[in-house]
């Protein structure tokens, strides 16, 4: 074959690949007509009942399960009715508004979506891409907004419907959107935010590789964490341009708050305390916070846009008179800067929008459901939440089989935990015991051949007695850094419960500061209480800044550890703490036959092992949050 037969092949493929595509877009852009959720929700969940008990999760069932969701959430409204008769002269797709993102020359100043009020479902519901954008963003305060305002995107740009960021992106929008005044903090922005320019500006700005190479790897939650700046899309372009060249780079972006100088006062001498009034009576802007300065709330919200300005997910957290940041690093690592309380301590700040709110109630007001989240969304949260949705329509004798399925396709899926925890309240323990201790054994048996194959942290989370400064002696077994540091100059102790009989392989104490050069420690443990307490180790050599005192352990049964502390000194941080403790790792494992069966403990067992790896900040998260939703529940251990 010659040259130009070749070539007029070629085009002549190209041609037929460009008609099917064409056809195909075609076809998912046909209306569905009226329709009304409700019914059509009611009548799929039928079939679906009948699927859930005979068959197996398939991806075609996951998608059915996933559209009924949706169409549960949307009422009895008709969608899809006929635009008014002054409407129908309106373009229905704004091509020319809104080609740019994908290859065209051209943009108007603001895309035109289409009118009516309740669009047509039928393009949404025949992309199950668009439906688990929305279904697994991160939960939603009006699912009826954003579904119509994804929805107004789908058919005022078709191109969304081949998937990809662009999705994701206007899913995120359509998100945001639902969430309402909710979402904005004023004093950071001349005027209102429009978020539709916001995400035309985003598809722009990606087409000109503004962001950071990970931004097209991001999902809808992800992006609302980005499309939701306080700040103006001038302060964004701004920082683009102004933050130093040392921070721009995506591993090291959020320490960009780091150029914020901390002032109390102005220039003019007026306090931070004054509000707006600091900034000579202005807005917060991102050149008013760098030429200005401010204090902890400044930095973080600084550094947070700087993010987002790169289209890193960030957001400012609260901690305990105090305000620090949150940000994604490269691979989903969600970072902690300015910070000054540790994972545990920090909380969503006001006005930030909240993951899985409707389902983790007061918990999502945990920080550390952040890299929760993260982490489901790369182990298989689609199957999980699939299986949770699946245990709504199915009868009771099987919910919970379910649930603990979802559970186990993803541990990170809090929303299923929320959900399979009421369900164990509800039933007797005769007909959960078996699946229950099936369940957790088989997770501590995996964690054994694997993560606790050296011992497991038997201390982590557990209840904690001490001396002095009881408010913070929990911090020693929470799984960070967080300090327990007593004022008082006089021996002092920590008695941490295992809550069962143990065998202790090693101890390891992470000192603060330079305390483990000070300090004498001595390590003591106890069968059971009342007993005497048995020595088993002493400190013999220095640790290193912030470093590990090591012990061995010993094989007697232990249900009690005590730590003695003495040779009180002042601290190296002039705080005037006389001791410093960061950590304490008891390592082991839990002796035949001391394990309890009741629902609570099983739940409590299954927790632990579904979150073995305790040095990873996801792993500590879930399980802190976890034994959360079971004390809420009234199922403390």
């Amino acid at each position: 074959m010659d040259a130009s037969a070749q070539l007029r092949e070629v085009r002549s493929q190209r041609r037929a690949d460009f008609e099917e595509d064409k056809a195909a877009r075609i076809r998912r852009l046909q209306p569905f007509g009226v329709l009304r959720p409700s019914v059509s929700a009611e009548a799929l969940s039928r079939q679906l009942r009948n699927a859930i008990v005979s068959s197996t999760m398939t991806a075609e069932l996951q998608s059915s399960i996933f559209q009924w969701a949706l169409l549960s959430r949307l009422g009895a409204e008709e969608w899809g009715a006929p635009r008014r008769e002054e409407e129908e002269d309106e373009p229905i797709f704004a091509f020319a508004n809104w080609l740019p993102c994908f290859g065209s020359m051209g943009r108007g100043e603001r895309m035109a979506l289409p009118s009516s009020a309740l669009p047509d479902l039928g393009p949404l519901l025949r992309c199950p891409e668009a439906i688990e954008a929305l279904l697994l963003g991160g939960g939603c305060r009006d699912w009826r907004q954003a579904t119509m305002q994804l929805c107004r995107l789908l058919l005022a740009e078709p191109s969304l419907l081949d998937g990809g960021w662009q999705l994701q992106l206007a899913a995120a929008y359509a998100l945001c959107i639902a969430e309402g005044e909710e979402m904005w903090d004023t004093v950071f922005a001349e005027g209102s935010i429009d978020m539709l320019q916001r995400y035309q500006s985003f598809c722009t700005a990606a087409a000109c590789s503004k962001w950071f190479p990970e931004f097209k790897a991001l999902k809808s939650w992800h992006f609302r964490y980005v499309l939701g700046s306080w700040h103006s899309d001038q302060d964004l372009a701004w920082s683009r341009d102004h933050v130093d060249q040392q921070y721009k780079k995506p591993d090291v972006i959020g320490q960009s708050a780091r150029m914020v100088k901390y002032k109390l006062h102005n220039d003019q001498g007026v306090s931070v305390h004054e509000g707006l009034g600091f900034y000579d009576g202005n807005k917060a802007t991102m050149p008013r916070i760098l030429a200005y300065g401010g204090v902890c709330g400044a930095v973080s919200k600084f550094g947070a846009s700087c993010c987002q300005a790169f289209g890193v997910p960030a957001m400012p957290v609260g901690q305990p008179g105090h305000c620090a940041m949150i940000w994604r690093a490269p691979e989903g690592r969600w970072c902690l800067e300015n910070d000054n309380g540790g994972w545990n301590q920090s909380r969503m700040h006001d006005k930030i929008q909240r993951t899985w709110q409707k389902e983790l109630g007061p918990v999502c007001e945990n920080a550390g459901v952040i890299p929760v989240a993260e982490q489901a969304l790369s182990e298989c949260f689609g199957p999980s939440e699939a299986l949770r949705l699946a245990a709504q329509l199915a009868p009771r004798d099987l919910q919970l089989q379910l649930l603990l399925d979802a559970v186990g396709e993803c541990a990170f899926n809090l929303c299923a935990w929320a959900d399979v925890i009421p369900v164990v309240r509800g039933l007797d323990s005769g007909a959960l015991t078996a699946p229950l201790l099936q369940r957790a054994e088989r997770a501590e048996a995996n964690a054994v051949a694997g993560p606790w194959k050296g011992g497991r942290d038997l201390s982590l989370n557990r209840p904690v007695r001490a001396s002095a400064g009881s408010d913070r002696a929990k911090n020693v077994v929470d799984g960070t850094d967080s300090e327990w540091f007593p004022e008082e100059a006089e021996p002092q102790w920590l008695d941490i419960d295992l809550q069962t009989l143990s065998q202790v392989h090693q101890v390891r104490v992470k000192w603060w500061g330079d305390y483990g050069k000070k300090s004498s420690l001595k390590v003591l443990s106890q069968e059971a209480s009342p007993a005497a307490w048995v020595e088993r180790g002493r400190r013999s050599c220095d640790a290193d800044f912030n470093g590990w005192t090591e012990l061995k352990g010993w094989k007697e049964p232990t249900r009690l550890v005590r730590l003695e502390l003495d040779n009180p000194c002042p601290d190296c941080f002039g705080l005037k703490k006389s001791y410093g403790i960061r950590r304490v790792e008891v390592l082991g494992s839990h002796l035949e036959g001391g394990l309890s069966t009741g629902a609570s403990d099983l739940l409590h067992r299954l927790a632990e092992a579904s979150f073995p790896r305790t040095q990873e900040l996801a792993d500590q998260q879930g399980l802190h949050l976890v034994q959360e939703l079971l004390t809420s529940h009234g199922l403390a251990k």
